[in-house]
């Protein structure tokens, strides 16, 4: 299969509202992860038909006990913990589990975000596409930036079921 240019490398965790908006998933990395909890929560026919045509195996991985335990400590720190569900804190630990293999660090506490020059940082669901590159110094909000090397975590937004 070819890979689609700019994604090469790039391993995503996929959470289950971007299957269910019927999204390619393979345009978002030449990797795809996601936790076993994830699955399950696909229910819908056309998404999990949409799964079976992926033309790159969606690797199921649990995270591990101690990717687990910083994600929470960090969620807590941030006043993030009653707001995840349980399967937002296996994604997050499972994106923190490939970040380090790939030889990523971990910050040991909470910092703020910043563009370098007191702005805001960007965000997108997706990479941008390399003839769509945005500065992210010169980006309206919501402007997709070109997207670090090394793992991410790409999701549809969702609606909470609890």
């Amino acid at each position: 299969m070819a890979v689609v240019p700019g994604v090469e490398g790039r391993k995503v965790v996929i959470d289950a509202g971007a299957a269910i908006k019927l999204q390619r998933l393979e345009r978002l990395g030449s990797e795809l992860f996601t936790t076993s909890n994830v699955l399950a929560e696909i229910r819908d026919e056309k998404a999990r038909a949409l799964l079976g045509t992926l033309p790159i195996e969606l690797q199921i991985r649990e995270p591990l006990p101690e990717d687990m335990a910083y994600v929470k400590q960090f969620a807590k720190a941030t006043g993030d913990f009653h707001v995840l569900s349980m399967n937002d804190m296996q994604l997050i630990a499972l994106t923190v589990n490939l970040h380090k293999a790939t030889g990523g660090t971990l910050r040991e506490r909470p910092e703020p975000l910043g563009a370098g020059d007191g702005g805001t940082v960007s965000f997108d669901w997706a990479p941008a596409r390399p003839d769509k590159a945005v500065d992210i110094h010169k980006a309206p909000a919501g402007a997709a930036a070109e997207a670090a090397d090394g793992a991410e975590a790409a999701a549809a937004p969702e609606e909470d079921d609890d």
